[in-house]
């Protein structure tokens, strides 16, 4: 069972832990890149209680995966700190991918997989990773519990949800977990999307989605895409997307996403959740040049 309900703390020792899992917060977007990518940016805000040691949540990024670990607080009973499991499974994202990416390329599953078999922390968490193809404008995704994630797509001149993901739970605040004592890494879910250029990807523990509604998210998200349908500025997106779900799992008074799951199993709960609160947003960026060979080649196929 999760830890009962996760405060924006900025603190030299968290932006420290964090720069030791992760890769650079977001992409230059000055760079020509010669394959799909994501530009993206990244917040964590650690639950009040837990912020002197940086929470419970892991994530990393980079131009082509995103993934997020939500470290499982239960733990903190036998007096093991939740967070090194959820680290140590983010730090193992970027080690694989580094050290035999053929293996693992368009596999997020595979990741999870062999991250969860390499890590001997004890301690569980849920676990998403998100892969763009680099060379396809295909989204693969995977992901144990309820860490997981929303596509946007601009669609007839606006911005609408284009995929929502389920959380994956045994019941009702019991998601499925990695780890000690927790469930086989075979169980997480898999998900193939096709995805169109400028497509948000927003990737998150919950607690974003136990605070927002994807509807709610999208509308912190309009302000930072511009005319052109590019997020400007993905960094503060997930800042303000993390400070807006932070302050209102501090409202007692907040009919939250997760309070009105509650009511339809009895669960008696109301306000918003405070939790850890983890929010990746990274915007698809496609190589036109080899959508445009692509689609060429294909139209000459079809010739034949």
């Amino acid at each position: 069972m999760r830890s009962s309900p996760k405060l924006f703390y900025s603190h030299p020792l968290l932006l420290l832990t964090i720069s030791l899992f992760i890769s650079s917060i977001s992409c230059d977007t000055t760079f020509q890149f010669s394959h799909n990518h994501f530009y993206y940016g990244a917040e964590l805000i650690p639950h009040p209680e837990k912020a002197h040691r940086g929470g419970e949540d892991a994530y990393f990024a980079n131009n082509y995966v995103l993934a997020v670990a939500d470290g499982v607080g239960g733990w903190n009973n036998y007096g093991i700190d939740p967070a090194e499991y959820a680290r140590t499974l983010c730090r193992l994202v970027g080690i694989l991918l580094k050290n035999d990416d053929a293996k693992y390329h368009n596999n997020p599953k595979a990741i999870i997989k062999e991250a969860a078999y390499r890590n001997v922390n004890k301690g569980s968490a849920t676990f998403v990773v998100v892969y763009l193809d680099r060379d396809h404008p295909i989204l693969r995704t995977s992901y144990v519990g309820d860490s997981i994630y929303v596509i946007y797509r601009k669609e007839e001149g606006k911005w609408k949800i284009f995929f929502e993901a389920d959380e994956q739970q045994k019941s009702f605040n019991f998601p499925y977990q990695l780890g000690v004592g927790a469930d086989d890494p075979e169980v997480a879910w898999e998900f193939t999307h096709d995805v169109e250029d400028k497509d948000i990807v927003v990737v998150a523990s919950d607690g974003l989605f136990d605070n927002m509604t994807p509807e709610q998210v999208l509308n912190e998200l309009l302000p930072f895409i511009d005319e052109s349908d590019e997020v400007k500025d993905p960094k503060a997106a997930a800042d303000m997307l993390a400070k807006v779900a932070y302050n209102l799992s501090l409202d007692e008074q907040y009919n939250s996403p997760f309070a009105k799951r509650g009511e339809k199993v009895n669960f008696g709960y109301y306000g918003g959740k405070s939790d850890d609160i983890t929010v990746i947003v990274g915007q698809v960026r496609l190589n036109k040049k080899r959508e445009e060979k692509e689609e060429a080649r294909k139209i000459g196929q079809d010739e034949l």
